[in-house]
C-alpha cells in the first residue's frame, strides 16, 4: 500500500503555505529528481528540504487544480462533430490533473519513473516524505506507460481517500472498478491515436448529440468521461477548499481578483474565445 495523510494530516500539510524562494520555485518534478539524484529520499518536517517540497508541491497542486478547471471547461467548446475526439481527449486530462492534484495535497506525488513520493510519517508538527524507488518494481508498473504508472498509484490510494468523500457519486471515482485502473489513459489513446477510433467517436457524435439534451445526449465512452471529470474536479476542488490551499502559483495571471476562485471566473468561465478561424485562408481546404 502506497502511504498517505489522513484529512487533519493533508490539511495540515496545506495549510499556511509560505512563499518560499531557491530550490521552492523549482517544479515539482524537477525538485523530486534533484533530491532522489542526491540520495535524499526522507524529507523531514523542520528541515529546509522538506519545506521547500512542501513549497513546490502545493504550488503544483494550484496549477494543476487550474489546469483541471480549464480543460474541463474548454472541452464543452469542441463539443462538435469534428472535435469531439479532441473533445474526449481535453477531458482526460482534466481528469488527470484533478486526481494527481488530489494525489498531491494528501502527500503522495506519482509522476516519475523510478519513484514515487509517499507519505513516511503524518503526525502534526513531525510529518515525513519518503522517495520510493521500490514501488514500481512491487506493482511490476516499470514497464508501464507514465500515465498507466500513475493510474495505478492513483487506485493504490484512493481507498484511504474514498472514505472522506460525502457525495456519494463524487466517490465513485475514487473506485477502480467503476471503469477499471487504466480506461481511462487507454480510451484515450484510442480515440488520440487510431484515426478509426476517433472518426468513429464522430460519427457516434453527430447521431445522438442535442445542446438542449446535454449533456444527456452523449453516449458511450465520451459520455463515462465526462462523467468522471465532473465528479474528479469536484473532489480535488473541495478538498483543496476545505484543506485552505491558497499560494502564489497563480499570481502571475491576469484577474480581477487574487484568489484561485476569481482566477478561475474570469480566465476560464467567463472569458470570451477569440475569433481566430476568420484570419485563416480555408480555399485551399475546402475547394
Amino acid at each position: 500500500m502506497v502511504r498517505v495523510f489522513d484529512p487533519d494530516q493533508a490539511r495540515y500539510f496545506c495549510t499556511n503555505f509560505q512563499s518560499l524562494g531557491g530550490n521552492a520555485q523549482r517544479p515539482i518534478h524537477v525538485l523530486s529528481n534533484y533530491y532522489y539524484d542526491r540520495r535524499k529520499f526522507s524529507l523531514a518536517e523542520g528541515t529546509s528540504e522538506f519545506a521547500d517540497y512542501r513549497a513546490s508541491s502545493l504550488r503544483d497542486v494550484e496549477r494543476r487544480i487550474f489546469l483541471a478547471i480549464s480543460h474541463y471547461r474548454r472541452s464543452l467548446d469542441l463539443m462538435t462533430t469534428s472535435a469531439a475526439a479532441w473533445a474526449h481527449v481535453t477531458l482526460y486530462y482534466a481528469s488527470f490533473f484533478a486526481a494527481s492534484a488530489l494525489l498531491e495535497m494528501f502527500g503522495c506525488y506519482a509522476n516519475e519513473r523510478k519513484f514515487i513520493v509517499e507519505v513516511a510519517a503524518g503526525s502534526t508538527g513531525s510529518q515525513g516524505l519518503l522517495l520510493n524507488s521500490q514501488v514500481m518494481s512491487q506493482q511490476g508498473l516499470e514497464n508501464m506507460g507514465s500515465h498507466e504508472r500513475f493510474w495505478n498509484i492513483f487506485y493504490l490510494c484512493s481507498p484511504q481517500i474514498y472514505p472522506w468523500v460525502r457525495d456519494q457519486k463524487q466517490k465513485q471515482v475514487l473506485d477502480p472498478n467503476l471503469t477499471g485502473v487504466t480506461w481511462q489513459i487507454n480510451t484515450r489513446n484510442r480515440v488520440n491515436y487510431d484515426s478509426h477510433q476517433s472518426l468513429a467517436l464522430m460519427e457516434s457524435f453527430d447521431r445522438t448529440f442535442d445542446a438542449n439534451r446535454f449533456p444527456g445526449c452523449l453516449q458511450g465512452d465520451l459520455a463515462t468521461q465526462l462523467t468522471i471529470v465532473d465528479s474528479m474536479t469536484r473532489v480535488a476542488f473541495s478538498f483543496a477548499r476545505s484543506f485552505n490551499l491558497l499560494t502564489d502559483a497563480l499570481r502571475g495571471l491576469p484577474s480581477a481578483g487574487a484568489s484561485r476562485g476569481s482566477k478561475i471566473r474570469d480566465l476560464i468561465i467567463t472569458k470570451s474565445m477569440p475569433t481566430l478561424w476568420s484570419k485563416i485562408l480555408w480555399d485551399d481546404f475546402t475547394q
